[in-house]
């Protein structure tokens, strides 16, 4: 018979607490019952594969970088202070001098140099943002799969179980009707073939739920038996395809978007870079062995502030260079954003049209599959009665099961067609309640 240790009974409560082996009580002996496996919902699946990804801690740590990054483009604004001593020997008075100095060095007017690489900083950061994003969401995406994939065959399990008991029927008709005399045994044993047919297909399905539990297991990281559960009825809602596109919300976009404004910031970088600098320097010195330098006095010490402007006068057109190759790469990014919005637009109406026809399969595999049980009733009785062979009902019992095994993964494909749109609408923070890719 067809080992069903795989299959779930939905109704069962969704629980994803390791489970160890739990004890019964039977007066004062305990006995250890069987290891339970660990059941997980579609939604916690998703969810613990966001916790547990080592992406989540990359993209941490590259937050943390850009925050560290934004602060010493910050420090722009702020004044230098610096300190350094300056021994030097003179031979005309033939000693030895040592006078430490500090200098003070505050950035009164950049025009803008500052502030844009704040900006460029900025926007890398948005970018870093976008991309870790990309990479968690694939991530997500892969862990969603692999869960509908097991779930697909465990459904087509839980339908070759009832294929295998229809057959069975069969075989006791065929049997009951060579014992009464009235068929004869090739009609068992046609019967009997179908049968270990179907406990085969049973065997290679079930292997086929075992490899996609493997690969559901690698994204939740759980070591020990994992099963999972029914498929959430409320996924199709989630994915509001009658709601308009928020580019936005697309990390993809968002990336592209991050590029434009980073060149942006280049471009008024490269022309900031071509105009002075002025700033106001505080120097204070004193000599603590010999003769001042600034003032000729021994152990003298001097004080003065005073205004300074660096600019480079000629830089062999480096500087013009500099700023057109900024605006090209900042109309080409421009145009790069336009052409991903014109892709993603087709990505999702193609998506939505799929969406739309396997919906509609799905309603003429249930009004088939009605039709095909009530003709396997009717090819029942007229075998029973001898007025049809055993080959028309064993025929019609492949069709039930082949339309069923349609539906199941025509249901699967739906499914997965919608939880694709999802992700490539940026709607998966909000659908899954996945917080950290919640954007900024």
């Amino acid at each position: 018979m067809l080992n069903m240790r795989h299959f779930i009974d939905s109704s069962k409560p969704v629980l994803f607490t390791s489970l160890f082996t739990s004890l019964s009580v039977i007066g004062v002996l305990f006995i250890p019952c069987s290891l339970l496996a660990n059941e997980v919902s579609y939604y916690d699946a998703l969810r613990i594969a966001a916790d547990v990804s080592p992406t989540t801690q990359t993209a941490i740590a590259r937050d943390n970088q850009q925050k560290s990054l934004l602060s010493v483009s910050q420090a722009g604004y702020k004044p230098k202070v610096g300190i350094s001593i300056n021994p030097s020997y003179s031979e005309f008075k033939d000693e030895t001098s040592i006078t430490p100095e500090l200098t003070v060095t505050q950035t009164v007017y950049d025009f803008g140099r500052t502030r844009n690489q704040i900006a460029q900083v900025g926007a890398e950061s948005k970018q870093v943002k976008a991309i870790n994003n990309q990479e968690l969401e694939s991530i997500i995406a892969n862990t969603s799969m692999a869960y509908i994939q097991a779930h697909r065959s465990l459904s087509a399990i839980q339908e070759t179980k009832q294929h295998i008991n229809d057959i069975e029927q069969v075989v006791k008709i065929a049997n009951d009707r060579a014992t009464a005399g009235a068929g004869n045994e090739s009609d068992t044993t046609q019967a009997q073939a179908r049968l270990v047919s179907a406990k085969l297909t049973a065997s290679q399905i079930e292997g086929d739920y075992l490899q996609a539990l493997e690969s559901l297991k690698i994204y939740l990281n759980v070591p020990n038996a994992l099963e999972v559960i029914s498929m959430p009825d409320d996924l199709s809602d989630k994915a509001n395809l009658t709601k308009p596109i928020r580019f936005e919300q697309i990390a993809e976009y968002r990336n592209q978007a991050a590029m434009l404004e980073i060149s942006d910031a280049q471009f008024e970088l490269a022309k900031s870079d071509s105009l002075p600098n002025v700033g106001v320097q505080l120097i204070s010195n004193k000599t603590i062995e010999g003769t001042n330098p600034s003032t000729n006095e021994k152990y003298g010490h001097d004080n003065k502030i005073q205004l300074t402007m660096s600019y480079d006068i000629y830089q062999g057109g480096a500087a013009t260079s500099r700023v057109s190759a900024a605006a090209a790469n900042k109309e080409a990014t421009k145009y790069q954003l336009q052409q991903l919005k014109q892709t993603l637009n087709q990505r999702l109406s193609t998506a939505k049209i799929a969406i739309n026809q396997l919906e509609s399969k799905q309603s003429l595999l249930n009004e088939r599959i009605n039709v095909l049980r009530k003709t396997r009733d009717i090819y029942k009785e007229q075998y029973t009665l001898g007025s049809r062979s055993i080959l028309d009902v064993l025929n019609v019992e492949q069709e039930v099961y082949q339309a069923v095994v349609d539906k199941v993964n025509t249901d699967h494909d739906y499914w997965l067609a919608v939880s694709d749109y999802i992700f490539m609408s940026g709607q998966s923070a909000d659908a899954f309640g996945l917080t950290i890719l919640m954007s900024e």
